[in-house]
């Protein structure tokens, strides 16, 4: 079964045909993420690109808040100043989608046009980009 929301998985034990449907989350391999980002900013992610996931809303929360702790200069919400525009993209997610880190390849930087952030996906379509950093 070729499906993005569940898997089929045949198991033949002692002559007898199990067929069992999963209904599982669809993660979308590493190079179709690559190529939604590629889309959006060609160029940039050609070798030594970042891209991890599918993350939650609540491990992004958290490892943003763990790094914001150390700063005195800015509010104790995920993003900091940018919070709003965080919680604009939350407000997108819904059941099914996956979140996915992303920060362009060394070459980019160097370049001054790297780009890190986040990357909504719904069905193998880009929803929303939340920018983190620019160079």
């Amino acid at each position: 079964m070729n499906s993005r929301t569940g898997k089929t998985i045949l198991l033949i034990s002692a002559g007898i045909l199990i067929i069992s449907y999963f209904a599982v989350p669809f993660i979308f391999p590493k190079w179709e993420i690559r190529q939604i980002l590629s889309e959006e900013f060609p160029g940039l992610f050609k070798s030594g690109y970042v891209i991890e996931g599918p993350l939650t809303i609540e491990e992004i929360e958290t490892q943003f808040l763990t790094e914001t702790t150390r700063r005195t200069d800015c509010p104790q919400l995920p993003f900091c100043f940018g919070n709003d525009v965080w919680e604009e993209f939350k407000a997108l997610v819904q059941d099914g989608d996956e979140i996915y880190f992303f920060s362009s390849d060394p070459a980019s930087w160097q370049g001054l046009a790297g780009r890190e952030g986040y990357v909504l996906v719904r069905q193998g379509e880009l929803i929303q980009i939340f920018l983190t950093l620019l160079s």
